[in-house]
């Protein structure tokens, strides 16, 4: 059964923000996964990024919480 994950991310385009994600995935690993392969079930929240391209040069999991509903 799947639960909701939220995950926290930074990534590098010229410089660093944060991205926050909900995910809907079967384990942490797998909702660190959808964030880093911009899976579908990975839905972006919240980032603050300004005026940047889309481009990641790198980007690392911050956390990874689940969520209660």
């Amino acid at each position: 059964m799947s639960k909701t994950y939220k995950v926290e991310a930074y990534a590098l385009n010229k410089i660093w923000y944060k991205e926050t994600y909900s995910v809907k995935a079967n384990s942490v690993e797998d909702a660190k996964q959808k964030v880093i392969d911009c899976s579908k079930d990975a839905e972006l929240i919240n980032d603050q990024q300004s005026e940047v391209d889309d481009t990641r040069y790198e980007f690392n999991i911050n956390s990874v919480e689940e969520v209660n509903q």
